[in-house]
């Protein structure tokens, strides 16, 4: 999961979560004179979203982990330079721009 995709996942549940929060606070002064109210800043709400998507992704494949710092302790790891090339490629450049002669 890329770090700019969460990121605007929250920003679009917040936006969603405030339109919420006023409607019911529109309620909520219509049919009640005083009550006691809490407000969170946009920081601490992405704070929170942030802990949820958290909570939801997968934990980290520590026997991977594990095997990666064994094979490059012992000198055995080993990094293909195109497949580092064709995925920077795939990440700058779209496929429908790319055109092969």
């Amino acid at each position: 999961m890329k770090l700019t995709d969460v990121i605007s996942q929250i920003r679009t549940d917040n936006k969603i979560g405030i339109k919420k929060t006023r409607q019911v606070e529109n309620n909520v002064e219509s049919t009640a004179s005083a009550s006691d109210t809490v407000d969170l800043s946009s920081s601490s709400r992405d704070v929170q979203k942030m802990k949820e998507i958290l909570e939801q992704s997968p934990q980290t494949r520590t026997d991977l982990i594990k095997s990666l710092k064994a094979q490059i302790e012992a000198g055995t790891y080993h990094v293909d330079s195109r497949d580092i090339a064709d995925k920077m490629m795939d990440e700058f450049l779209p496929e429908n721009q790319i055109q092969l002669q």
